[in-house]
């Protein structure tokens, strides 16, 4: 059975903000590869094609709330890039639908709106607000039956 990455923690010791990806065969984990970012907040994972794609908010805790993004091609990861133009609090979520990666975000500190951008494989889309969503905390997002759905804790 081929080993696919499935699990991202953060580094393992207190202000190591590191991050790892970790495969596990159907039998036992692997060692755990560093992604090319620094995060205080865990990444959100997808895959699209034959790469997964990880996205994750910066490190030092609040003070960068850029949004990054990298791809494993099954042997290495890819530099990180920055979505452009785009920051939060607490980070992406990821999804798959037809064939684009989707990123969902909480807006940066005291923003509470959610907005979305489209990855089509080489660029991101600009940043767009989905309309009456707010949350304190950041959505999930999950792609049943081809529709996207988005979860949020609706706490302000």
């Amino acid at each position: 059975m081929h080993s696919t990455p499935t699990c991202t923690p953060r580094g393992r010791e207190v202000g190591d903000d590191r991050l790892f990806c970790a495969a596990f065969n159907g039998t036992k984990w692997n060692t755990q590869p560093a992604i090319p970012g620094n995060s205080t907040v865990g990444p959100s994972l997808a895959v699209l094609g034959a790469e997964l794609h990880a996205a994750w908010k910066g490190e030092q805790e609040d003070s960068d709330q850029r949004l990054f993004h990298a791809a494993f091609d099954g042997s290495k990861w890819s530099a990180q890039a920055q979505i452009s133009g785009v920051g939060s609090s607490v980070g992406p979520a990821l999804g798959v639908l037809a064939g684009v990666l989707y990123a969902v975000w909480k807006g940066e500190e005291a923003d509470d709106r959610l907005f979305w951008a489209a990855f089509n494989g080489s660029t991101w889309s600009g940043q767009t607000q989905i309309p009456g969503a707010v949350s304190l905390i950041g959505p999930s997002l999950g792609i049943p039956r081809g529709q996207a759905v988005g979860c949020l804790a609706r706490l302000v």
